[in-house]
C-alpha cells in the first residue's frame, strides 16, 4: 500500500485521538451522581468492548478471520499490549485529565514515543543516533519543566505522575504490537489488542466490585450519552487507523504522526476559546513534541 496512505492514517489517528481527549474532558467535568472511578471503569470497558464487538462482526462478515494465523506467543503478546495500553494506560490518562486538564495531560502523555524508543533499544537492540539522544533530553527536560509549572499552580503533581505513567504504558504497548506485526497483520494485532483490553477491564472491575457493571445511570442523560457515543467512535477509529499506519509506514513514523494529537487538542481548544495558555507553557508543549520527533527522526527502523 502507498506510504502516503499510511501518513494520512497516522495524521487522522492523531486528530481523532485529540477530539476524543476533548470529549473525555467534557465527561470528566460532567456532574455524575455515582462514584467517579465506577463510572470511569464502566465507560472504558464499554468503549473498548464496543470497538471489539464492532470489528469482530466486521471481520466475520468480510471473512478476515480465515486470514488470521495466530501462534501462542503472538496471542499472549497481543493480549498483553491491550492490557498495558487499555486498563493501565487509559486509566492513567483519564485520571491525569481530571487532575491537570487535557491541555497538560495530552502533551505529557505524548512523550510515549520517547519511552518506545528506549524500550526498542533495550529489548529489541534498536540503535539511537546523537540527534535522537538530543531529542530525548529535550523532551524529558521540557516535561520536567512542565511538571514543575504544574506543581507551582493549582494542578496536582499526582496528575503529572499519572500522565508520565500513561506515556510509559503506551510506549510499551506500541513496541509489543509492532513486534507481533512482523508475523501477523495489523487487523489481527488490533483484534488481539481490543480483546486484551476488554478482558483487562472486566478483570479489574470484577476484582474491585462486581456491582460496577450496574453503574449505567449515565445512559439516562441524552447529552451525556451523546458525548459517550462520540468518544466511542473517535477512540475506535483513532486506534484502528493508528494500527494501519504502523503496519504501512512502521511504528516510528506512525508514532511521529500520532503524537500530533496534543497539537490538535490545543488548536481546537484555542479555536473554541476554551483554553488560554501563556507563552512559556506553549513553548514547553512544543518542546515536548519537538523532542519526541527528533528522537525518532533518524533512528533506524528495525522493529
Amino acid at each position: 500500500m502507498n506510504k502516503y496512505t499510511g501518513y494520512l492514517w497516522g495524521i487522522l489517528s492523531g486528530l481523532l485521538w485529540g477530539i476524543s481527549g476533548i470529549f473525555y474532558e467534557k465527561l470528566s467535568f460532567y456532574s455524575l451522581s455515582t462514584d467517579s472511578l465506577k463510572v470511569m471503569l464502566s465507560l472504558l470497558f464499554i468503549i473498548e468492548f464496543s470497538s471489539f464487538i464492532f470489528f469482530t462482526i466486521s471481520y466475520y462478515k468480510l471473512n478476515l478471520f480465515e486470514k488470521f494465523r495466530f501462534k501462542n506467543k503472538n496471542i499472549f503478546l497481543g493480549l498483553l499490549a491491550g492490557i498495558i495500553g487499555g486498563p493501565v494506560g487509559m486509566l492513567c490518562y483519564l485520571q491525569a485529565i481530571q487532575y491537570i486538564g487535557v491541555g497538560y495531560a495530552a502533551p505529557i502523555s505524548s512523550i510515549y514515543p520517547v519511552f518506545g524508543t528506549i524500550f526498542a533499544f533495550l529489548f529489541l537492540k534498536d540503535s539511537i543516533t546523537k540527534l535522537g539522544l538530543l531529542g530525548l533530553c529535550l523532551s524529558i527536560g521540557c516535561t520536567i519543566l512542565l511538571g514543575l509549572d504544574i506543581t507551582n499552580s493549582q494542578f496536582s503533581i499526582l496528575g503529572f505522575i499519572l500522565a508520565v505513567t500513561c506515556a510509559v504504558s503506551w510506549g510499551s504497548e506500541i513496541i509489543i504490537s509492532s513486534y507481533i506485526m512482523q508475523f501477523i497483520s495489523s487487523s489481527s494485532a488490533y483484534f488481539l489488542r481490543q480483546l486484551g483490553s476488554s478482558l483487562g477491564y472486566v478483570t479489574l472491575i470484577l476484582y474491585l466490585d462486581s456491582e460496577y457493571f450496574y453503574s449505567t445511570e449515565f445512559f439516562k442523560d441524552t447529552k451525556l450519552l451523546t458525548i459517550i457515543i462520540f468518544i466511542i467512535f473517535s477512540s475506535m477509529m483513532s486506534y484502528f487507523l493508528y494500527y494501519r499506519a504502523i503496519y504501512i509506514i512502521k511504528p516510528i513514523r506512525a508514532m511521529m504522526l500520532n503524537i500530533t494529537y496534543s497539537f490538535w487538542i490545543i488548536f481546537i481548544s484555542f479555536i473554541l476559546n476554551k483554553i488560554s495558555m501563556d507563552i512559556m507553557t506553549i513553548l514547553l508543549v512544543i518542546g515536548v513534541i519537538l523532542g519526541s520527533g527528533l528522537t525518532l527522526k533518524d533512528k533506524k527502523e528495525r522493529i
